[in-house]
C-alpha cells in the first residue's frame, strides 16, 4: 500500500515553488530524452559509462541554468550519479529559487546509495531519507532524486524510489533486485498565493500499482500535474492508457496535466532496442477540436507534435534524442489579481540537439519533408501537391484524400497510435503510415485513369491536385482536386471536387460514409464527391457516385448503377 506524503510536512515553512505557486505565469519546462546503450545488472540495475552521456548530462544541467528552467526533467535511469554530486557540491549549479529538479538517477547499489546519502549530507544541505529508510531491502535502489533551496538557501535534496518492478522481459533484474519503497510525495509549496496546485511524480512501473483514483482523491480539489518518468519499450501498453485515462475521464472536472518522459528512439539495453518513446504532455481539451494552426505549427517545427484522443490532447515529442523547453500552464484564481485570459500550451520554446564539438545543445528547426519524400512517390506535377506543402497544408490535403478530414488526420486511435501521414511518432506509427501512403498511391492512379462520373468530365485532362489553405480549417470542407487551366491564385474551392479512398470494402459501408461526409462537406461541393474502394464482393476498386445526379448526398436515393474501376 502506497503512502502519499506532503512535501510541506518534511521541511521548513516556504515561499513556494513554480509549479506549485498560483498565479498566471507559466511554469518553463526543460527535459532531456535521452539515448544510450545501457547495461541492466542485479547489483546495480540500469546505468551508463559512456563518457559522452556523462558530458551530456553535465551540459543538460548548464542549460537548465542559464534557461532558468522552473522543472527540470530527465527519464528514469538516466542521469548519471557523478554529475549529481557535482550540482550537490557547486553552489552554483544548485536549482534557482522556487524551481524543482527532477532527476532519475541511475541504477544504484543499496549501501552506495546509503553511503551516497550520507555524502551529501552537510550543512549546506537538507537531506530526507524517509523513502529510503522504508524499502524492502534487495541489491539496488531507482531513485528519482528533487533538488530544490529553501528559504533558509539550503539545498534540499528529496529520494522519491520506485515501487514496484517492472516485469518486462529484459527487466528480470528488477524483480529479482530492485529495492521498493511505498512512499509518493506530493509538493503542496505555494507560499502565500492561493492553494490551487499540486504536482508528484512516479516512475515507470508504478502505473502499475498506484491507482490513479488515489492520486486524483488525494489531491482533491486541486489542480494537479503529474510527471510520469520512464525506461519503458511500449509506453503505449493498455496498463499505461489506462492509468493515464483515469486522470482525463470528462466528467471528472479536474484541470490536469501530464508529462511522460521516455528514452529516445534507437536506445539499447541487453538485446533490446527502443524504437517507441512517446515522451508526451497531456491535458484536457475543452472541446473535441482541433487547437488553432499557428500553435500547432510552431510547436511542430520544435519538435512537438499534436494528437487529439477524445477530449485529451496529446503532444508527443519526436523520437530522436534530444533536450527541449517549453512552457505549460498551471492553477490560478481568475479575478482582479489575475486577467481573465487563457495562455495557450504547450509553447515549445527550444528544441535542442547536442553538438559533440561544442560539448553543448544547441537549438535547431525540424524539416520533416525528407522524410515524407521518402515515403510519397512523385507522380509528376499536376500530383505532387503534397512534396511542397507545408506540414499543416499536408495533414488538411491528406484528412481529404481518406475521407476523415484535418480532425482524423490528426487523431490518435484508442490505444495512442498516431498514423499521421505526413511524420510518424515512431516505428510502430510508421508502419500505419507506410499502409497509408500505399492507399494514396493507389488513389493517384485512379484518378490517373481519369474515369470520372459525367459530372465531373471538366476534369478530364484538366485537374491538379490542390488545397485550399485558407479555408482548409473551416468547419464545412471543400475538395482536393481543382481545374487546372485556372491560375493558382485565381482558383476557387468552390470549383473543386472531393476524391476519396476508403478503407471500407462494402458497398453499404461507403453509403453510411458518403452520408457522414455530407454533414461535414460545404454544401457546393455535396454533389462533387467521389469515393474510391475496394469491393470484397468484385475484388476490385469500384467508384461510388451514385450520389453525384442528386444535389444533397443525404437525400440521395442511389439509383444510378455502380461504375466499377479495376484495380
Amino acid at each position: 500500500m502506497v503512502e502519499f506524503k506532503r512535501v510541506s510536512e518534511l521541511i521548513p515553512p516556504h515561499s513556494g515553488l513554480q509549479v506549485c505557486i498560483s498565479d498566471c505565469k507559466p511554469i518553463q519546462v526543460l527535459q532531456w530524452q535521452c539515448q544510450d546503450e545501457l547495461t541492466a545488472d542485479l547489483e546495480r540495475g540500469v546505468y551508463t559509462t559512456n563518457p559522452l552521456h556523462i558530458n551530456k548530462a553535465i551540459n543538460f544541467v548548464h542549460l537548465a541554468k542559464e534557461t532558468c528552467s522552473e522543472l527540470v526533467l530527465t527519464p528514469e535511469y538516466s542521469f548519471p550519479c557523478e554529475v549529481l554530486d557535482r550540482v550537490v557540491e557547486n553552489r552554483e549549479l544548485w536549482p534557482n529559487k522556487g524551481s524543482l529538479w527532477c532527476l532519475c538517477m541511475q541504477g544504484y547499489a543499496r549501501q552506495e546509495f546509503a553511503e551516497k546519502l550520507e555524502q551529501w549530507t552537510s550543512t549546506d544541505t537538507l537531506v530526507i531519507r524517509s523513502a529510503f529508510e522504508r524499502i524492502l531491502c534487495r541489491h539496488f535502489v531507482d531513485a528519482l532524486i528533487y533538488l530544490f533551496v529553501l528559504d533558509d538557501g539550503r539545498l534540499c535534496i528529496l529520494p522519491q524510489l520506485k515501487t514496484t518492478p517492472m516485469s518486462e522481459r529484459w527487466n528480470d533484474h528488477e524483480v529479482r533486485g530492485l529495492c521498493t519503497s511505498d512512499l509518493i510525495y506530493i509538493f503542496d509549496l505555494y507560499g502565500k498565493s492561493d492553494d490551487q496546485n499540486r504536482f508528484l511524480s512516479i516512475l515507470c512501473s508504478d502505473a502499475l500499482c498506484i491507482n490513479a483514483q488515489d492520486i486524483l482523491d488525494h489531491t482533491i480539489g486541486k489542480y494537479l500535474t503529474v510527471f510520469h518518468a520512464q525506461l519503458n519499450p511500449e509506453p503505449r501498453h493498455s496498463d499505461f492508457r489506462s492509468f493515464r485515462s483515469t486522470f482525463f475521464d470528462r466528467n471528472a472536472g479536474r484541470d490536469i496535466r501530464l508529462l511522460t518522459l521516455n528514452w529516445a528512439e534507437g536506445t539499447k539495453i541487453d538485446d533490446q532496442t527502443f524504437s517507441k518513446p512517446w515522451s508526451a504532455f497531456y491535458k484536457k481539451s475543452d472541446r473535441e477540436e482541433v487547437p488553432e494552426q499557428q500553435l500547432r505549427t510552431w510547436n511542430h517545427d520544435r519538435g512537438t507534435y499534436y494528437a487529439l484522443h477524445h477530449y485529451t490532447e496529446i503532444w508527443y515529442s519526436d523520437r530522436e534524442e534530444h533536450c527541449k523547453r517549453f512552457d505549460i500552464n498551471k492553477g490560478f484564481q481568475l479575478g482582479v489579481s489575475y486577467p481573465a485570459i487563457t495562455h495557450n500550451e504547450p509553447i515549445t520554446q527550444d528544441y535542442l540537439l547536442y553538438c559533440a564539438a561544442e560539448s553543448s545543445w544547441k537549438p535547431v528547426l525540424i524539416n520533416h519533408q525528407p522524410a515524407l519524400i521518402k515515403l510519397i512517390d512523385s507522380h509528376g506535377s499536376d500530383y505532387d501537391f503534397p512534396l511542397g506543402a507545408s506540414p499543416h497544408e499536408n495533414d488538411a490535403f491528406f484528412g481529404l484524400c481518406f475521407g476523415h478530414f484535418l480532425e482524423g488526420e490528426l487523431r490518435a486511435e484508442d490505444d495512442e497510435l498516431v498514423t499521421r501521414l505526413f511524420s510518424g511518432s515512431d516505428h510502430e506509427s510508421d508502419q500505419k503510415r507506410r499502409a497509408k501512403a500505399d492507399q494514396y498511391k493507389k488513389l493517384i492512379q485512379l484518378i490517373k485513369r481519369q474515369e470520372f462520373p459525367p459530372e465531373l468530365v471538366n476534369l478530364i485532362d484538366n485537374h491538379v491536385l490542390y488545397l485550399d489553405s485558407e479555408t482548409a480549417e473551416e468547419k464545412k470542407k471543400y475538395g482536393n482536386v481543382y481545374p487546372k487551366n485556372v491560375a493558382p491564385d485565381q482558383r476557387d474551392p468552390f470549383s473543386s471536387a472531393l476524391f476519396i479512398i476508403s478503407g471500407y470494402t462494402s458497398k453499404d459501408e461507403v453509403e453510411e460514409q458518403v452520408d457522414m461526409l455530407s454533414k461535414k462537406l460545404h454544401r457546393n461541393l455535396r454533389n462533387r464527391v467521389v469515393v474510391y474502394y475496394f469491393s470484397l464482393e468484385t475484388e476490385r476498386y469500384e467508384c461510388f457516385a451514385e450520389h453525384l445526379m442528386q444535389t444533397r448526398i443525404d437525400k440521395a436515393t442511389y439509383s444510378k448503377p455502380l461504375s466499377s474501376i479495376k484495380g
